[in-house]
């Protein structure tokens, strides 16, 4: 039997950064119009455009959105060990989503989602996007979210992704 060998990778999709008038800093405007599916088309279309069709070939094979957070923007995609150099690029040279500017870094590649690196990374990096967004939202007299709820529910689906 042969074992296909992957990576994941933990992603964050940030909103291009505006000037808050409030205290002169600037913040990174959240794209609520985000789901598994537009990242996925999105990438895809990223990967034709920096390697052709041999690229979009070879990455389709094992390449899914296993889990994608319109709450925070915090996303794992899986692709083959071979060509996840591939993704990376394509990644770091995406400037917008759907005609949105938006820029995505990846915050952690692993060899297996189940190990503690990559889902511990996804908990704690989804946690600590709520928090700050809770910070930002007292600090400008919004309405506050329940972060306990929203960790909570991403914790659970974070948790259900198998290789």
């Amino acid at each position: 039997m042969v074992r296909f060998k992957n990576r994941w990778v933990l992603i964050e999709v940030q909103g291009e950064p505006v000037l808050s008038k409030a205290d002169g800093e600037y913040e990174n405007t959240h794209i609520a119009s985000l789901n598994g599916g537009t990242i996925h088309t999105a990438v895809r279309d990223a990967i034709l455009a920096n390697y052709g069709e041999y690229g979009l070939g070879s990455l389709l094979s094992s390449f899914n959105v296993k889990y994608f957070s319109s709450h925070t923007n915090i996303g794992i995609i899986r692709v083959a060990r071979d060509y996840h150099q591939m993704l990376l690029v394509s990644l770091f040279f995406m400037k917008e989503i759907n005609g949105t500017p938006c820029s995505i870094t990846v915050r952690h590649v692993g060899g297996n989602v189940k190990d503690e690196d990559a889902q511990r990374a996804a908990i704690q990096y989804d946690l600590e996007v709520l928090l700050r967004r809770q910070r930002r939202a007292e600090k400008h007299g919004t309405a506050a979210i329940n972060v306990a709820e929203l960790s909570r529910i991403s914790k659970d689906e974070i948790m259900k992704i198998e290789s």
